[in-house]
């Protein structure tokens, strides 16, 4: 199993409905992000209940009002901590010059590098 792989075994990949993903080598879920963050975030809930993720990857954008930086902001409000939930890591990717580098690097195919930065590693809670 390469790098690519395994980074993407079990994980949720999510992209603003309609935008296109810069992650073309994964099968990404689209999510609408036109109405209240609030509703983003319970369909963000329902593929985290559908889904139960290890790992999952949205975009990072500079710009505060655009798609992707709403999309995140729900992921990290969807994922939270809860009783009885599995440990999650959540990562960042840029879909602009957010960042140079991240802290996880990966050799796509074709050959190019792509960035991701660990958000946030979400643990269960203790019962």
């Amino acid at each position: 199993m390469d790098a690519l792989e395994s980074l993407f075994r079990g994980a949720l990949v999510v992209v603003p409905k309609g935008a296109a993903s810069p992650l073309d080598e994964v099968n990404a879920r689209e999510v609408d992000v036109t109405g209240a963050i609030l509703d983003v975030v319970k369909e963000l809930e329902r593929l985290k209940a559908e889904h139960t993720p290890r790992r999952v990857f949205v975009g990072l954008a500079k710009d505060p009002s655009s798609p992707h930086a709403k999309l995140c902001q729900a992921v990290i409000t969807a994922f939270r901590p809860l009783p009885g939930d599995n440990e999650v890591d959540l990562y960042a990717y840029a879909v602009d010059e957010s960042f140079a580098e991240g802290n996880v690097r990966v050799k796509m195919p074709g050959g190019h590098q792509r960035s991701f930065i660990l958000l946030r590693s979400v643990r269960p809670w203790l019962r």
